[in-house]
């Protein structure tokens, strides 16, 4: 494959000499060179047709091409009906974990990287898939099987793979796991290699305040800007500022938690905010309460009079629906309001971890060539 390299890395030296931007960075300006790619893989193909490696590198470049994911899983699934009988067990673990990628994240359970993994998969994507799968799952439905299988995929991968994003992902799950400590050794370790990562030391603190370590939390919070990280690009190094503010509530700071939501309230829906509203309360700031009460309990009967009178339903059953709806929404708004006006305990609210939901195919002409 040392030729089909060599041409990916003129192509890419070719497109960044020409536009003067890193490679595959435009869309439309990238398409000419997928396509090159395309046909220097189907050439290569007929050459040498049970070629594993060729069929899946193909694969991902029709998905940069926009094909669907389906129709690349179909080129994949054909290629082993044909040669199945041909291939190592590794080559089949290879193609079912590429498949998986493609159309496992659509079906329960996911067929394909569990047959990968039926087969001794010697491939760490194989188990990061299977990892991403299930703590989908558990975000889903919040079933603690499905973060416990989540957790044995994540620590395999992070044995077979010692690459940031494989470790963090098993320290998201002990974290949910509430396995604070060994999480916070986890991220600490990574914090040497990866100094002043905003994501990490925002995990520390996390950590350290559910071991009831309230002044090191404070410390790791105080550390920590939201938004993108200047030093790192992951999705994960993208943090939302409530995300930090919403620890300093957990640990009864809301002096903090106020000032730092005063400046960025209004990009949030707060309807369903009660530990805001709770805040706002027992601060004595009512004024502030009354006044988002007052414009949004106005907000919701708004809804409610304009889906009687819209006309633009498929019928009078659906009408009634949203009606319900809007009517719904306000009685549990109201209710809130009431719990809270009557002295309702501290509402609680979870501070999550999630991992990085990267790409695992193990022939991806993007990532990985």
């Amino acid at each position: 494959m040392d030729k089909l390299k060599e041409f990916w890395t003129e192509l890419k030296a070719d497109y960044e000499n020409k536009y003067e931007i890193p490679f595959l960075t435009d869309y439309d300006k990238s398409v000419p060179y997928f396509e090159k790619m395309e046909k220097q893989l189907l050439d290569m193909q007929k050459e040498d047709e049970k070629n594993v490696e060729i069929a899946c590198l193909l694969a991902s470049v029709r998905m940069e091409l926009r094909d669907s994911y389906e129709d690349c899983a179909e080129l994949l699934l054909d290629f082993l009906g044909k040669n199945e009988e041909y291939l190592s067990d590794n080559e089949k673990a290879r193609l079912y974990t590429n498949i998986g990628y493609y159309s496992d994240f659509e079906t329960l359970p996911p067929k394909y990287l569990l047959k990968a993994e039926e087969l001794n998969s010697p491939y760490p994507e194989t188990y990061e898939g299977l990892g991403l799968y299930y703590f989908s799952e558990y975000e889903s439905d919040n079933d603690e099987k499905n973060l416990e299988k989540a957790l044995k995929y994540f620590e395999k991968t992070s044995k077979m793979s010692n690459d940031y994003a494989s470790l963090f992902n098993y320290g998201a799950a002990l974290y949910e796991n509430k396995e604070y400590k060994e999480a916070k050794i986890l991220f600490e370790n990574l914090l040497i290699e990866y100094p002043n990562r905003m994501r990490l030391l925002l995990a520390v603190g996390y950590c350290e305040l559910f071991m009831g370590n309230k002044e090191k939390a404070l410390f790791y919070l105080a550390q920590v800007k939201d938004g993108q990280d200047e030093n790192y690009s992951l999705s994960t190094d993208d943090i939302s500022d409530y995300q930090v503010y919403d620890a300093y509530y957990v640990l009864d700071e809301y002096d903090k938690f106020l000032n730092g939501l005063n400046d960025v309230i209004c990009k949030y829906y707060t309807d369903d905010w009660e530990h805001y509203y709770y805040t706002l309360w027992i601060k004595n700031q009512k004024d502030k309460f009354y006044d988002l009460v007052q414009s949004t309990v106005s907000k919701l009967e708004d809804s409610v009079e304009e889906a009687k009178i819209d006309e633009d339903y498929n019928s009078q059953e659906e009408k009634e629906e949203y009606i319900a709806s809007y009517k719904e929404d306000l009685a549990k708004y109201k209710a809130m309001i009431k719990r809270i006006e009557d002295g309702c305990k501290k509402p609680e609210i979870k501070l999550s971890l999630y991992p990085e939901y990267k790409c695992f195919l193990i022939d991806c002409i993007r990532h990985k060539f």
